[in-house]
């Protein structure tokens, strides 16, 4: 949306906030967002789905990319936008969904180095 619209009023966002910013328009920030924030979420989700190698490790990336895009975006605009909560909350929990699953996980794995 902020690729397409990069004036922001897809998402009724002030170009006002992009003032303390480098960028002129949310075009880059937007392809930013999609590209590395969105790509490493759709990265995650699919190697968990289907199980890969490593799958909790890069979902565990995943979620720590969108937090620290949504922490730097709050310090750099100097102000919190109503997404900016909403999102924080689908990392920790995103987080808390793969550190729920790490004891299972961990044991699984001494079962099979056991035999």
């Amino acid at each position: 949306m902020l690729v397409v619209r990069p004036d922001g009023s897809w998402l009724r966002l002030s170009p006002d906030l992009l003032t303390p910013t480098p960028f002129g328009s949310y075009r880059v920030p937007g392809l930013v967002l999609a590209l590395i924030v969105g790509g490493s979420q759709l990265a995650g989700g699919v190697a968990v789905r289907q199980r890969r190698p490593g799958h909790l490790r890069l979902a565990t990336v995943a979620a720590l990319v969108l937090g620290g895009w949504i922490a730097l975006q709050a310090v750099v605009l100097g102000t919190i936008v109503w997404q900016q909560p909403v999102f924080l909350l689908v990392s920790i929990v995103e987080l808390g969904m793969i550190a729920s699953v790490l004891p299972r996980t961990a044991a699984q794995g001494r079962r099979r180095r056991a035999r």
